[in-house]
């Protein structure tokens, strides 16, 4: 887990450094959106849109309201926040879309390997990843929990990799990774 501090008023608020982790975060999130106070659409962040007195959010809002805990009378984008937390809603919005190396590359700061490119470019796109209904929103959501195994195997993967990096390089080990 990471720290993220947002800056709308110095919060702290904990997201995952992992892919699956952090789709697993968003799915979640979303689910527990108040379906009368949140409306999803695809291409609005988190906006307190008065025209229809709900607030629209796209998969990354969901995380914005729900773990980072901003309230729906408040509109914010990935860049009111701290360097690393804007990176991982960025991760998730392209991971909305199937965009599964970019996301890769923000979550992790390196290019995968050509074994977990593979397993990335093996991956579908999501349906309705152009949501604006909950209808869509929830199918949405039901093709991307369908991918966490998948995710959870390229996690693995990395931290094989890392881990068998650090050990080469004759670079002690933290203690969480032994």
């Amino acid at each position: 887990m990471l720290i993220a501090h947002h800056s709308i008023d110095g919060s702290q608020a904990s997201l995952p450094a992992s892919m699956a982790g952090l789709l697993e975060v968003a799915v979640k999130d979303a689910r527990k959106l108040d379906r009368s106070i949140y409306l999803p659409y695809y291409n609005d962040w988190h906006d307190a849109d008065s025209s229809h007195n709900l607030c629209l959010v796209c998969l990354a809002g969901s995380v914005i309201a729900g773990s980072l805990e901003i309230a729906p009378s408040d509109t914010v984008s990935s860049m009111t926040f701290d360097r690393r937390t804007e990176e991982l809603l960025d991760a998730i919005d392209y991971m909305r879309c199937g965009l599964w190396h970019k996301a890769f590359e923000l979550i992790y700061h390196r290019t995968p390997s050509l074994q977990v490119l593979d397993n990335l470019q093996a991956l579908s796109e999501p349906s309705f990843s152009t949501f604006d209904s909950w209808e869509d929103f929830d199918v949405h959501l039901d093709s991307l929990e369908s991918m966490l195994p998948q995710l959870q195997s390229i996690d693995r993967a990395v931290a094989r990799l890392v881990k068998s990096s650090l050990s080469s390089s004759g670079s002690p080990l933290p203690a969480s990774q032994q």
